[in-house]
């Protein structure tokens, strides 16, 4: 699988996970082959990050890594990362 694939394959899977939460300014943080599996970082806003009246300078994001196997594109986990806002 070609990084690009395992990148779609990712965020195809964190939209249709979180739908129900409206996830905004999904991108792409961080990327890494370990061995056989792709650790793929993705960072999104969601409505209720965002300030009501007035928006905050920086909305806050969230960051979840996917994990994939390489060969076939299953998806094995899906953790958030501490740590980063």
């Amino acid at each position: 699988m070609e990084a690009k694939e395992a990148v779609k394959a990712a965020k195809r899977y964190v939209i249709d996970l979180l739908a129900d939460e409206q996830v905004s300014n999904l991108g792409l943080e961080e990327i890494e082959l370990s061995g056989k599996v792709w650790n793929i970082t993705l960072g999104f806003s969601r409505p209720w990050d965002q300030g009501t009246v007035f928006p905050p300078r920086d909305t806050k994001r969230d960051y979840r890594v996917v994990r994939l196997r390489d060969s076939d594109g299953e998806i094995l986990s899906i953790k958030r990362l501490e740590g980063v806002n």
